[in-house]
């Protein structure tokens, strides 16, 4: 999954999680300019889509069937959040 700020300022994320799943686990995050970022405190994405942070997801279910899961990508100064 891709994350990239469109707006004209900076986007605070304060966090990034799985909801509602024991299937799927976030594997690494990875910012365009700046390397890794911690999805448990998250970071700032640069306006104008100067920046994308790169959100690997792990799928490993313990049985088959059908799964579903929810990415929540928390936000400290999102107006629309």
């Amino acid at each position: 999954v891709q994350l990239s700020n469109v707006g004209t300022q900076p986007l605070s994320v304060t966090g990034l999680a799985v909801l509602d799943s024991t299937s799927f686990r976030i594997g690494s995050v990875t910012s365009s300019l700046g390397g890794g970022v911690n999805p448990a405190v998250g970071g700032t994405i640069q306006p104008l889509g100067a920046e994308t942070w790169t959100v690997t997801l792990v799928f490993d279910p313990a049985a088959a069937g059908a799964f579903a899961g929810t990415l929540r990508v928390a936000t400290g100064n999102d107006p629309l959040a």
